[in-house]
């Protein structure tokens, strides 16, 4: 018998698809193993993965199987902890990430520990649901190959986006000199990060030459060479055409152009996926705490019922580079 210990809402994904997939209903609340925390989620966020793993596109994700709970960023309240668990108690006020196991979208979900940290006492549930998966894509992009160094000069290529604005923040706290690329109704927000210069690419070509470029939005390596300096590096966070079934021969495209073999290049092309790190989740929790790292929400809705929907407007700007900032839905309690 069902009992109300045992089931909660949650957003159920039926097949791979778009937003006639989802809906909302009952299911099974998940148990958390050894090793997991359950937490009661309060808000969560919205990224470029949930779009692909609702689509299955490219078609190599659907080998991962279909999730039937979308969802990876989160953040809420520890219901309960598995018997091995012994940094976080019930009552704790965390955030993290499911990452591709997803379910995050939903009144519960039970994680590795691994994966979550603590809530600084002065941050919010909908701030801390913002940072995760974005955030890291954006501290380990500006650490791939050479670390980002003070006085680098950083272009960043869909400044205004989720990774954007978050890469603008900390590329400035490593002290680069970070140029901005956004549409128009976004210049204002990319000053705000902190960006030195804001090139609105609606009206001005981007020009000048960079250490290292990070595109968030996805274009061809040949468009970024020539603003590279000899020895810049490009780290692709987002692939061209990023639902094409030819993956593979776009990953090679970004390493090896416009040669061979890059490694007799002094300029470095870097395709790049963001792994889970507790550390850089810690350091990011750390920079929320000091004030050093401030999510820019653009969009905030309220309720389970509205993910659907939010999710969908999400994937219809998806590559465009005309989001602004992170989307968060709260569902519990603020």
């Amino acid at each position: 018998m069902e009992t109300a210990n045992t089931t909660m809402q949650a957003v159920h994904q039926a097949g791979w698809g778009g937003r006639d997939q989802l809906s909302v209903k009952k299911m099974t609340r998940p148990v958390p193993k050894s090793n997991d925390v359950l937490v009661r989620v309060s808000t969560v966020s919205i990224h470029a993965g949930d779009h692909h793993m609702l689509t299955g596109r490219p078609y190599f994700i659907r080998g991962m199987g279909r999730r039937k709970i979308p969802g990876m960023d989160f953040a809420g309240t520890v219901e309960v902890v598995g018997n091995s668990v012994k940094t976080v108690k019930s009552g704790d006020r965390v955030f993290g990430t499911t990452d591709m196991a997803c379910g995050a979208f939903a009144e519960f979900v039970s994680h590795l520990l691994n994966n979550i940290v603590h809530i600084p006492e002065s941050v919010d549930f909908a701030t801390a649901a913002a940072v995760p998966t974005s955030a890291m894509t954006a501290l380990q992009a500006l650490r791939k190959g050479r670390p980002t160094e003070k006085g680098d000069s950083i272009l960043i290529n869909g400044a205004s986006g989720g990774v954007g604005t978050f890469a603008v923040q900390l590329a400035v706290s490593m002290g680069a000199r970070v140029t901005g690329v956004c549409s128009s109704r976004n210049v204002e927000l990319v000053k705000q990060m902190g960006a030195e210069k804001v090139i609105d690419y609606t009206k001005e070509d981007i020009c000048g030459e960079y250490d290292r470029i990070i595109d968030a939005v996805g274009r061809p390596p040949s468009h970024w060479k020539a603003l590279l300096a000899p020895e810049g590096s490009l780290v692709a966070v987002a692939m061209p055409n990023s639902e094409s079934e030819w993956v593979p021969c776009q990953i090679f495209r970004v390493l090896c152009f416009p040669f061979c073999c890059c490694c007799f290049l002094s300029q470095k092309f870097y395709f790049f996926m963001q792994e889970v790190k507790k550390e850089d989740l810690q350091e990011l929790s750390s920079m929320l705490a000091s004030g050093k790292l401030k999510p820019a929400i653009g969009k905030h809705v309220s309720g389970l019922s509205k993910i659907p929907d939010t999710l969908n407007d999400h994937s219809n700007t998806l590559g465009l580079g005309h989001t602004s900032g992170k989307t968060v839905i709260s569902i519990g309690e603020k």
